[in-house]
């Protein structure tokens, strides 16, 4: 009995780990969006200085999920996250507390404390989508994807969450700008903190204690197949970044014309509201793909997603400036929803089943900074994409990127699904040699047990 509730308080703890690590990393993502609000009247911003303060947090998590990927499979999963939640609060702290000076300067400051919170921060999301998946390794496949979505579920309160500190902060301390946004991007270290302590006590998952002591991390790199698999999973999460981060410029145009308001007089409290539907609709979408896995699998949920992305932006672009408000309105929810209900669930959960434990963390680490470097290029191209082509053909170009998603799906998933069916993958003579072991420390056990016993029964 014991032994039953420690393990099911060890998958907890894990779980646990998991959704305070992708709350703390989309926390702190987000959080300088409405902090570039908070700003814009103290310290007026360009094109430029916008630029640099967003892009930061991607070059880091480029840096963050390939490297702490490769320390999750040689050192533990444990320590990687506990060193990604240091950098991530550091970079909080930093972004909060040492920066300053004029607009160029501040912005630039903010910049190299923002690659330092995305070394960190980006790290997280792919080590908790492992964190979850291997604590689940030995469970039905469906349970196993509903537990790394539900984990990863918790991105989204995390999206709204700075904005709604930025809120109480506006109507607490209404002409106290600087104590506003500082204070909102530095509380990202909070959760990372809590995250750090908590995660000191958790466990690493039985498959990888397994693997990582019987099977040789660089002979599994050197198999051409991973990399084949990579291409796969990495595509498809470049994808879904592009067509997730492409709308940037579009969201506030689109919503300002629904509620309204011009796009250059956006407030702390217009932005949180619109923030805050947003991150519902994704929510729903997120509980849709969840319920869809009994039926549906990931590659088919994949699949189609892209397909519904693709349709709500080519419409969105054929359709803008010659229909009203309201069906702009519905086609973006459309495009929202169909982000979270396929894609930015499926990525991850494919790229935790297809890889082996040795090698798992060092190639959902890759696939994640596949995806990294498609929302650093599509931030980077947005101004030049709407000043040139305008919003409309940007949103046709967000689609045809979605059908990319699902030529990449089609073709190079086509060996993965099959994976994902087969039982957990550990080597049979890792699997041998760990019963081995575990064999012999029980009949050590036992002998001296024995050896009590007939000492007790001699004394007596």
């Amino acid at each position: 009995m014991r032994r039953s509730e420690s393990f099911e308080g060890n998958q907890s703890g894990s779980f646990l780990v998991s959704v305070l690590c992708n709350f703390t990393a989309q926390y702190n993502i987000s959080a300088i969006t409405i902090c570039l609000i908070v700003m814009k009247d103290l310290y007026p911003r360009t094109e430029k200085s916008e630029l640099i303060a967003l892009i930061g947090v991607f070059l880091g998590s480029i840096l963050g999920q390939s490297l702490f990927g490769y320390i999750g499979d040689v050192m533990g999963r444990r320590k990687a996250l506990q060193y990604a939640n240091v950098c991530c609060a550091l970079g909080a702290l930093g972004t909060a507390l040492l920066t300053g000076g004029k607009e160029l300067v501040l912005y630039s400051s903010i910049f190299a404390w923002r690659v330092v919170l995305g070394v960190g921060a980006g790290a997280l999301i792919p080590l908790s989508a492992i964190f979850a998946a291997e604590h689940k390794e030995f469970a039905n496949i469906i349970e196993r994807r509903r537990h790394v979505a539900w984990a990863m579920f918790w991105q989204l309160p995390g999206t709204f969450f700075p904005f709604f500190v930025a809120f109480v902060l506006s109507k607490a301390f209404p002409n106290a700008i600087d104590l506003q946004w500082r204070m909102t991007l530095g509380l990202g270290a909070v959760p990372a903190l809590v995250t750090l302590l908590i995660g000191m006590g958790s466990e690493e998952a039985k498959c990888y204690r397994i693997a990582s002591q019987e099977v040789s991390i660089s002979n599994s790199l050197r198999k051409v197949d991973h990399w084949h698999k990579l291409f796969g999973t990495g595509g498809a999460w470049w994808c879904s970044a592009v067509t997730q981060y492409g709308p940037f410029l579009v969201t506030p145009i689109i919503l300002a014309n629904l509620f309204d308001t011009q796009e250059d007089a956006e407030t702390v409290s217009s932005q949180t509201w619109k923030s805050c539907f947003i991150n519902v609709v994704g929510m729903i979408g997120v509980m849709t793909c969840i319920s869809l896995f009994s039926s549906l699998g990931t590659k088919h949920q994949q699949l189609w997603g892209f397909l519904f992305i693709a349709f709500a932006y080519f419409m969105l672009g054929a359709c803008y400036g010659m229909v009203d408000d309201f069906l702009l309105f519905f086609l973006f929810c459309l495009a929202m929803f169909a982000i979270h209900a396929g894609p930015r669930v499926t990525t991850f959960v494919l790229a935790t089943e297809v890889f082996p434990p040795e090698v798992r963390s060092t190639f959902v680490g890759l696939s994640a900074a596949a995806g990294s470097c498609g929302a650093l290029v599509i931030t980077c191209a947005n101004y030049a994409l709407y000043d040139t082509y305008g919003l409309a053909t940007s949103l046709v170009l967000f689609g045809l990127v979605a059908l990319l998603g699902v030529v990449i799906t089609h073709l190079c998933c086509n060996h993965i699904e099959g994976e994902q069916l087969k039982p957990p993958r550990v080597s049979e003579e890792a699997s041998l040699h760990y019963c081995q072991k575990h064999l012999l420390v029980q009949s050590n056990i036992l002998q001296r047990s024995i050896v009590r016993t007939a000492k007790y029964t001699e004394y007596v």
